[in-house]
């Protein structure tokens, strides 16, 4: 019983506070819009939806030498056309900034380009060594490292092909246009 009216007055406080902070929120007043669609006119092609996959951040707590992937489900589910299958058409996997680690995005990539999936590949940063503060974030590449940073994205595209992996293609950098402490760099 003491549990019980412990829980409830919990429930109680957390919805008042909920309630109480959500009055502080700036109102923003919502315009009508109107959306036309003429089928008869195409700005753009949509060419399909998709996801990425890190299977390198998921390694970051496995043992030495092993691999984090998506299951054989997962991907079945994430790329499968099937009942209850998400028939996603595109996917993004990572150019690891460390060439040892670009072992881990090829089961899936090609798991899911045998289900009919677009492979593409972005970085997040150039290595360490092409940096201007050789670590950390908020850096440039060095002006004299782009022929390198290129070397190092062709290194990548054989290292795929060479695993089988087709990849439609490969941009210089993942959302240049945004930029966190952990990800921030330019040329």
């Amino acid at each position: 019983m003491k549990n019980r009216l412990r829980r409830a007055a919990a429930a109680l406080i957390s919805g008042t506070m909920l309630f109480t902070m959500s009055s502080m929120l700036p109102v923003q007043t919502a315009y009508a819009a109107a959306c036309t669609v003429d089928p008869g006119k195409t700005y753009q092609t949509i060419r399909g939806f998709g996801g990425i996959n890190l299977p390198e951040w998921q390694a970051i707590n496995l043992p030495s030498g092993t691999t984090a992937d998506m299951s054989a489900a997962q991907i079945q589910k994430a790329f499968g056309n099937g009942e209850d299958e998400l028939g996603l058409t595109i996917l993004r996997i990572y150019v690891s900034d460390d060439s040892s680690q670009w072992k881990t995005a090829v089961p899936t990539a090609l798991a899911a380009q045998k289900l009919g999936a677009t492979v593409f590949a972005s970085p997040w940063y150039p290595p360490a060594s092409m940096r201007s503060n050789g670590n950390g974030s908020k850096y440039h590449l060095n002006n004299n490292q782009y022929a390198d940073y290129a070397k190092h994205l062709n290194s990548y595209i054989k290292y795929m092909e060479g695993e089988g992996v087709k990849l439609y293609s490969v941009s210089v950098q993942n959302e240049p246009d945004y930029a966190q402490d952990w990800t921030g760099w330019s040329t």
